[in-house]
């Protein structure tokens, strides 16, 4: 509940520039209308526009100090570069992918040619032009914010944004629509992208989806004194959600069994980890820490496939003494 509330409160903050860079263009686009009626009332609104935007920073203003103070912190990672591949993932993964991180296949390509096709037609259309806004320019939107304070590169903030790809992609098939032989192509045009987006699903199913539960029911099956170490916080979440329960997440993890991040230093086991007492370490997610997992490996290892390959290492108290030595 916990991060279901934070990963919320974030896709409707991206939400709300999106449907604001959405309705620009609307607005822009009604206000040059052959519409008499659309064009006065388009003009008329942007003589308002400055009310309406005091009015809405008005209605923000709580959650102003919040992103402020939000935006002072220095970022955990840098940028992700500006490239060809994490553009193909991204906007693969609003096609068909069942995953993030994997490049386009034929059934995402068909997709985006669709979205494309669909661009030049809606910059031609009056009355569709505001899904280019939504679409291309919400995209530009969510990746200036990302620019400005970046975190983990993840295709799901671009959500808000590629919702309107959709609407791109169905331009063309309806413009086909308007003689019996279109009619006929239209038809065809949606099977093949059907078939297509078929086979690409063969791969979730394939694959299924992560799964914690065995990893959290073996080490929910330890005593209690055995402490439990992640590598990072994503890993510590991961564990301690399915060990203890969505109530460590609500609470901080001040009350119940301790899971702690060590934040990839080993010198923090020197007073967390009891001499004579056996701990568990996980190891997944990141930011990856090479000093770390090269460490853990002189410990018993235990692979969970399915938790997004996580390892967890039986730290020996036996070999305590001597694994931390110069730490």
């Amino acid at each position: 509940l916990y991060l279901g509330c934070l990963g919320t409160l974030y896709t409707l903050y991206l939400a709300a520039w999106v449907l604001f860079v959405a309705a620009a263009g609307m607005i822009a686009d009604d206000a040059f209308s052959q519409n008499p009626e659309r064009r006065r009332s388009a003009r008329r609104f942007l003589l308002a526009t400055p009310v309406f935007c005091i009015a809405l920073l008005a209605a923000y203003s709580p959650w102003l100090p919040v992103v402020l103070r939000a935006a002072r912190r220095p970022p955990p990672v840098p940028a992700a570069p500006l490239t060809l591949e994490r553009a193909g993932r991204i906007l693969g993964f609003f096609a068909f992918e069942s995953s993030e991180g994997v490049q386009p296949e034929r059934a995402d390509l068909a997709f985006l040619a669709l979205a494309a096709a669909g661009t030049v037609m809606a910059i031609r259309r009056p009355g569709s032009r505001f899904l280019v806004a939504w679409g291309i320019g919400g995209l530009a939107a969510v990746e200036g914010l990302y620019r400005l304070h970046p975190d983990w590169d993840a295709a799901r903030r671009y959500l808000p944004a590629a919702i309107a790809l959709v609407g791109l992609a169905a331009l063309p098939v309806s413009g086909l629509m308007s003689t019996k032989t279109g009619k006929i192509l239209a038809v065809a045009l949606l099977a093949g992208v059907l078939l297509l987006q078929t086979a690409a699903l063969r791969t979730y199913f394939r694959t299924g989806r992560q799964d914690w539960r065995p990893l959290g029911a073996f080490l929910k099956a330890r005593p209690a004194e055995e402490q439990i170490f992640a590598e990072n916080q994503w890993s510590q979440i991961c564990t301690a959600f399915y060990v203890i329960g969505p109530e460590w997440l609500a609470d901080g993890g001040r009350h119940g069994r301790p899971v702690s991040n060590l934040d990839g230093e080993i010198v923090r086991l020197t007073y967390s980890w009891p001499a004579g007492k056996t701990a568990w370490l996980v190891v997944e997610g990141n930011p990856q820490r090479q000093e770390l997992r090269a460490w853990a490996r002189q410990f018993e290892e235990i692979p969970f496939p399915t938790a997004d390959g996580a390892r967890v290492y039986r730290l020996d108290p036996s070999r305590r003494d001597t694994a931390l030595a110069g730490r």
